[in-house]
């Protein structure tokens, strides 16, 4: 999806623009506080024949973007799931995910992550740039984040929640989800980004349609970003 589409003259122009940074500028891309059970439906599929089709593949597993009423104000609710396959092994993958002072070079909206480590806590202090139909937004927000690498099979699991909204982001929270399995004799890893948030509504014609499509090709090309820094060809 290109922004080409959206160019003009219009009085819909400001606030589309502005929406769309919103959740651009909000995606989180790393860590929350770590549980002993993971979440539901998050491990692979065991159908082999739909493994298949996500290697080097990323795609949405489920999208929603939905408005709500709280306190008297109009809120949108975003959702999002996406799941890959890559002929990687999940340590060179984990590599890229765990060095989170990295994140800068993997993922081009994060102009600059400051990492702190407390045991198994991580904090990151995010700056993000974004640039939509002409016009840059920059946005600094706070992460607190944990990693746990599990055995049998192999896992790696980053749950993350953000700890300041700066009053106009709300309830921002996810995780990355990678399992290595054997497919046709080679070694495979399953991804999962999984990420949800709640911002103002800003009354855009077709606004929920718009950032629907948006995080659909946002989310999968953030996984392809980190199995091309982990090595996958193109």
């Amino acid at each position: 999806m290109t922004m080409r589409k959206f160019r003009g003259k219009g009085r819909w122009y400001l606030p589309l623009a502005l929406a769309l940074s919103t959740v651009v500028a909000n995606l989180p891309l790393a860590g929350a506080e770590s549980r002993p059970d993971l979440p539901s439906g998050v491990e692979r599929p065991r159908e082999t024949s739909v493994l298949i089709g996500l290697v080097n593949q990323p795609r949405t597993a489920a999208a929603r973007v939905e408005t709500f009423q709280r306190e008297g104000q109009s809120w949108c609710a975003c959702d999002a799931d996406c799941i890959g396959v890559f002929r990687l092994p999940l340590e060179t993958l984990s590599r890229v995910l765990r060095d989170h002072e990295n994140y800068p070079r993997v993922f081009p909206r994060i102009s600059s992550n400051v990492v702190r480590r407390e045991g198994p806590r991580i904090t990151e202090s995010q700056t993000v740039s974004v640039n939509i139909l002409g016009i840059n937004y920059r946005k600094v927000y706070t992460l607190l984040g944990s990693e746990q690498l599990l055995d049998n099979p192999r896992r790696l699991f980053i749950q993350w929640k953000q700890t300041d909204s700066g009053g106009s982001i709300q309830g921002i929270e996810g995780l990355w989800y990678l399992e290595e399995f054997v497919l046709d004799g080679q070694v495979h890893t399953f991804v999962r980004y999984r990420m949800k948030s709640e911002m103002p509504n800003l009354f855009v014609p077709g606004q929920a349609a718009l950032v629907k499509l948006f995080l659909e090709a946002d989310l999968a090309e953030s996984m392809r970003n980190v199995a091309r820094a982990a090595g996958m060809a193109d």
